[in-house]
């Protein structure tokens, strides 16, 4: 007599399913972990960062003053440097002035829609323009120019900044502030756009091709800057990489 066919054993499937996705689960919270260890560190290595640049500018900043302290009554100091000119109006103006133009020059809110500026070398050092409104502004400055200056919360849009390199745009400031299709030409000098704060910035569309890599490496920020495909980088610079929010 034959012997009935015995069935498969569907329990042994089963069970190698069940193993199968519990592996899996194990697996993706070891993955989710793993990801937020990594940002917990980038989170503890960033803040470790600012701290020592605030030092770093703190300390530049004292060296600035100190410099410029003894030019405080000198009549040949630069164009409206030293000045207060807080939400003053140079809409579509075409200025062109020497060395040491606007350094020390308060101009918080101020108005440089369209404004064409040509300065010497170390001009706008030390300058607040936070809130200012630059769309479509052009700023052609020398070495040694930009430095320290703050642009936080500034509309940028549309503007265009270029430098000859030469230790322009250190610790400068954009937080905050919109570059959405603005152009930033530094002629790719690596002394130039050192440790910049650009936390929260909009970059948009934006040109930065004339920027060195390592000078956007060394920019930074807690809440990640904004770019989309528009937006064009030096050749060696990963936006992702480097913490960047890539809007879609």
């Amino acid at each position: 007599m034959t012997p009935a066919p015995v069935a498969p054993n569907k329990r042994g499937c089963r069970f190698t399913i069940r193993s199968t996705l519990l592996a899996m689960a194990w697996v993706a919270l070891a993955l989710a972990c793993y990801t937020t260890f990594q940002t917990n560190l980038r989170r503890s290595q960033q803040e470790h960062i600012l701290y020592q640049r605030a030092e770093t500018l703190e300390s530049l900043q004292e060296n600035v003053y100190a410099m410029q302290v003894p030019r405080t009554a000198n009549s040949q100091r630069g164009f409206l440097s030293g000045r207060d000119l807080d939400l003053a109006d140079f809409s579509g103006v075409n200025v062109v002035a020497g060395s040491g133009a606007f350094q020390s020059t308060s101009m918080v809110g101020a108005n440089f829609s369209g404004a064409t500026i040509t300065v010497g070398g170390a001009s706008f050092q030390h300058t607040k323009l936070d809130g200012a409104d630059l769309r479509g502004a052009t700023i052609t400055v020398g070495s040694s120019s930009l430095q320290i200056t703050s642009f936080q919360a500034a509309d940028l849009r549309g503007a265009v900044i270029v430098t000859p390199g030469g230790a322009t745009l250190q610790y400068a400031s954009f937080r905050d502030a919109d570059l959405s299709s603005a152009t930033i030409d530094c002629q790719s000098d690596l002394s130039s756009f050192q440790e910049v704060d650009i936390n929260g910035v909009e970059f948009a569309a934006a040109d930065l091709t004339g920027i060195h890599a390592d000078g956007l490496t060394s920019a930074y920020f807690w809440a990640p800057p904004s770019y989309d495909d528009r937006t064009k980088f030096p050749a060696d610079f990963d936006p992702q990489r480097a913490g960047w929010k890539r809007r879609p």
